[in-house]
């Protein structure tokens, strides 16, 4: 135990050497006896072509990967709403709820100029306006502050248990 001469331990990330790096590419890059692949076939071809995709791939080997990520999503909504309640009048209707002459000519006006304002009425060869009874509005404001954290890693067992002898685990889902 106290043994100055044993190797010791190196702190931070492991490493795997080269070897065994060739040694995981040989079986995780080639068909099985049947001609399937172990991996997909982009993958399979990118690392047949060398290069630096070969080199990227061979990051998966490295142990302790991990990645965080946060999302952080901050919404505000302005929402407005005017609601106009309105009905179609004669001039006679207008003047029995005590609108002045003024007011009169103003809406009569103001629905001769948009046409779709104008109506018949159905019984009586008389006009009817458009008049604006009452206006009503509101607003609101609503800010939400949302945050979502995912976590994704990759790891290496350190008992070298592969999922490839385990056949309840799903290694390739399309296989």
């Amino acid at each position: 135990m106290n043994d100055p001469t044993a190797l010791k331990p190196v702190v931070g990330e492991p490493q795997l050497s080269h070897k065994a790096i060739e040694m995981r590419s040989q079986r995780m890059f080639n068909r099985r006896a049947n001609g399937s692949l172990k991996v997909s076939e982009v993958v399979f071809k990118e690392w047949h072509e060398k290069g630096a995709r070969r080199t990227l791939l061979e990051t998966i080997f490295r142990q302790a990967t991990f990645i965080s990520e946060v999302d952080v999503m901050r919404q505000q909504m302005i929402e407005s709403e005017v609601v106009i309640e309105g009905e179609f009048a004669s001039v006679e209707t207008m003047q029995e709820w005590g609108f002045t002459e003024q007011r009169i000519e103003a809406i009569k006006a103001h629905c001769r100029s948009n046409p779709r304002q104008l109506m018949r009425d159905t019984y009586e060869s008389i006009t009817l306006y458009y008049v604006e009874r009452s206006i009503k509005g509101s607003l609101r404001r609503k800010a939400t502050l949302s945050m979502t954290k995912r976590a994704k890693w990759q790891e290496e067992g350190v008992d070298g248990f592969d999922l490839n002898d385990d056949p309840t685990a799903m290694v390739d889902p399309e296989q």
